[in-house]
């Protein structure tokens, strides 16, 4: 979409979260999940031209006799290295195929702290938790609170307000 249709498309989810909460709140869950999405776009984007580098790479210098040269490209010093080079070639290859297939779907994957977490989850013992004390840090990484701000108002805003020498927090959430 161009950017008429990004805000457009952005105007409606608004709209439509609108009437389930507060305009705020649907502003700041839309704005969060565009940016998400916006940053993983452009991760994929970047990993993408870093798979094409490698791929490059690995291709010139593969296609090269083991000890020898074609062109510009030495090969690699034996052929068991050659070997484990072609090995690694068809890996990325194959990333980047996975990759391409994100980005031409548009669906690339974003999850809250997940890499951590998901590393913890595979190895709790090394990790010094149990599953219910992973769980509940799966659950709290999801939850995150933010408002669209007004500069002219004390103390933040109508929505979320925090006085910082008294120490009060005050959430305006909204009807159930």
């Amino acid at each position: 979409m161009d950017s008429n249709g990004k805000a457009a498309s952005r105007r409606a989810r608004k709209q439509a979260l609108t009437a389930k909460s507060s305009s705020r709140w649907a502003g700041a869950i839309t704005r969060s999940t565009e940016d998400s999405y916006g940053l993983a776009i452009r991760n994929l984007k970047a990993e993408r031209v870093s798979l094409c580098t490698r791929i490059k790479k690995l291709t010139g210098r593969t296609k090269a006799p083991a000890g020898g040269r074609k062109g510009r490209y030495h090969g690699y010093a034996t052929p068991d290295e050659r070997w484990q080079k072609q090995r690694c070639l068809q890996v990325l290859s194959s990333r980047l195929a996975k990759v391409e297939a994100q980005l031409e779907a548009g669906t690339p994957s974003v999850c809250r702290g997940a890499k951590r977490l998901a590393r913890n989850r595979h190895n709790l013992q090394a990790a010094g938790q149990g599953f219910i004390e992973w769980q509940s840090e799966w659950k709290a990484a999801r939850w995150f609170i933010t408002a669209d701000g007004e500069a002219d108002k004390a103390w933040g805003n109508e929505t979320i307000r925090w006085h910082p020498l008294e120490n009060w927090l005050e959430i305006k959430l909204p009807a159930s």
